[in-house]
């Protein structure tokens, strides 16, 4: 195999939990999308590097935020591949995975998956090894999030938001504007709308109240330990939000433009997935006080 271009350079916060995946033979995995692999982080947080992949040839891939199994698509092929310390890794080619799966979204457990494709406009459960037929969703949807418990999705088509339910159909749960993302929050729903510029909290029944007004070009939402975490991709910054009265607690700007919030453990999240070769790329730490931290291009080798 040719020798990589260029070797990324981790610079994660030392995190108890990051350290503790890094421990040992089973590294923690990335898919990095520049170069089409699936590639372990060697080392030690602070000094750490992407190394050789785990996996080439790869269109789509996603790691379970536990780090014990991950998803990767070649063409129309789907494998998973299962992690269990001491032992080798376990891989299994999926059958009746729909065309064009680029997102995947994992249960707290990372025991169940939603698969969503925007070129079959189809979303599938796949738990364990077995995998749920494919769930017709209206023309335009986004997938948005996944409850803890990998049972209920959340997407968005024409301005309407929806649940949909592991067995079940999907089920229309609120109208607004222009739904760019959302989060559960225990039995509630928070979802940013592009046009109106709020973030709103909707319960079960439909009823709604504005969280937060005046905010808008926000690609990303999670909540944690009592916080609202709010990607902002146009103006680069992360906001941070009391739950309890939707005041603002601290603003971070950031180095480059988040499109996403990917987990990488349990508290830290990949800012920018899709980064281009050459690219760093950037991950927040949401342990104690938020931190951006960047993996940046390194000498060539």
């Amino acid at each position: 195999m040719a020798a990589l271009d260029k070797l990324l350079y981790f610079a994660l916060v030392v995190s108890p939990a990051f350290a503790q995946a890094m421990d040992g033979p089973f590294s923690v995995l990335l898919f990095h999308a520049a170069s089409r692999s699936v590639r372990p982080v060697i080392g030690m947080p602070g000094s750490a590097y992407l190394g050789q992949p785990f996996r080439s040839g790869v269109d789509f891939a996603s790691i379970a935020p536990g780090q014990s199994r991950f998803v990767s698509i070649s063409g129309n092929e789907l494998d998973v591949v299962e992690r269990v310390h001491g032992q080798e890794p376990r891989a299994r080619r999926i059958s009746g995975v729909a065309p064009g799966v680029r997102t995947a979204l994992w249960s707290e457990d990372s025991t169940k998956t939603v698969l969503y494709s925007e070129t079959a406009n189809s979303a599938q459960w796949l738990g364990g090894f077995e995998i749920g037929a494919p769930i017709s969703l209206p023309d335009g949807s986004k997938m948005l999030a996944l409850s803890s418990d990998g049972e209920t999705a959340l997407f968005s088509s024409s301005g309407k938001l929806y649940r949909l339910a592991r067995q079940g159909a999907p089920e229309q749960i609120a109208v607004l504007d222009s739904p760019s993302a959302a989060t559960f929050c225990g039995t509630f729903i928070i979802a940013a709308d592009e046009k109106t510029r709020e973030i709103v909290l909707i319960a079960d029944t439909g009823s709604r109240k504005t969280l937060v007004s005046g905010l808008d070009g926000i690609s990303a939402l999670i909540t944690k330990a009592g916080r609202l975490y709010a990607v902002r991709r146009t103006d680069r910054e992360l906001r941070v939000f009391r739950l309890s009265d939707g005041s603002l607690e601290s603003t971070l700007a950031l180095g480059w433009e988040p499109t996403a919030l990917v987990p990488i453990t349990g508290q830290e999240f990949l800012l920018t997935p899709e980064a281009a070769t050459g690219d760093p790329l950037a991950v927040l730490s949401t342990r104690d006080e938020p931190v951006e931290h960047f993996i940046p291009a390194g000498r060539a080798q």
